[in-house]
């Protein structure tokens, strides 16, 4: 990515719709689809009906989509969406589809997260740089309810254009190296190299999938940037309060989940 392009991010606006609207880089800007998405487009069927109908139904129709895949893995994210997002848009970007949620946060401020195309994951091929260590290598021992989300629902879902908290396919690889975490502890070095960063908190905290865990109800890992660290958490559960807590107000979420 140039310098100019990384000055153009700068200047956007804050993190809402217009943030998307305006956003250009080398690939062009981000457009929005308002009329029927060409026939060779490779995106889920479900997101072809999403320019003929009303926000409200957008809305809908998305959560219903990711109720399909996560539904019983984060209610409480979803709760946030269908009484909290306004909309549910399709766009484009250099050729790539992704649909942009709208909605007001717990700070009751307007924010835009996108969910990207699970038709066309964002990970690199054999070969290319980041192929080494990305979870493709490893994409079959990663638990079926979280590769379902991905491959059926979103490659991501976070803000435009970095695409933080939960990972796009091509950000996701291990935490060894990328924190100061006591890597002259043998266990701890280990762990790390097998635990997975799927989300980022607004704090820069690495929430991990320890993809040799026997089950994901114990498989989630908080790697705190204090170098403290919490093992063999529920990953959906916690994924859930995580994402719940940037959508929903603190005095209309749920009960705190014990990890």
């Amino acid at each position: 990515m140039g310098v100019f392009s990384w000055l153009r991010r700068r200047r956007l606006p804050p993190p809402g719709r217009e943030r998307v609207a305006r956003y250009v880089d080398e690939r062009g800007p981000v457009v929005f689809v308002e009329g029927a998405v060409p026939g060779g487009a490779v995106v889920p069927e479900s997101w072809r009906a999403l320019p003929s109908l009303s926000p409200a139904e957008r809305v809908g129709l998305m959560v219903s989509v990711m109720g399909e895949t996560v539904g019983e893995h984060l209610p409480r994210t979803l709760r946030g969406l269908r009484e909290r997002c306004v909309d549910a848009e399709l766009a484009v970007h250099g050729g790539e589809y992704f649909v942009v949620y709208t909605f007001f946060n717990a700070d009751g401020k307007e924010v835009s997260y996108v969910g990207g195309n699970p038709l066309r994951p964002s990970w690199p091929a054999p070969g290319e740089d980041g192929y080494a260590d990305n979870v493709r290598r490893v994409w079959e021992s990663v638990p079926e309810s979280v590769r379902a989300f991905y491959e059926r629902t979103h490659d991501g879902f976070g803000m435009f254009p970095d695409t933080d908290r939960l990972y796009r396919l091509e950000h996701v690889r291990p935490v060894y190296g990328v924190l100061d975490v006591g890597y002259e502890e043998p266990e701890v070095a280990e762990r790390a190299r097998h635990c997975y960063m799927f989300y980022e908190d607004a704090s820069g905290t690495p929430f991990t999938l320890d993809i040799l865990a026997d089950r994901v109800e114990r498989a989630g890992d908080l790697w705190w940037i204090d170098s403290k660290r919490e093992y063999h958490v529920d990953f959906w559960g916690v994924l859930d309060q995580l994402l719940e807590a940037v959508i929903v107000p603190l005095e209309d979420r749920g009960p705190r989940r014990d990890r």
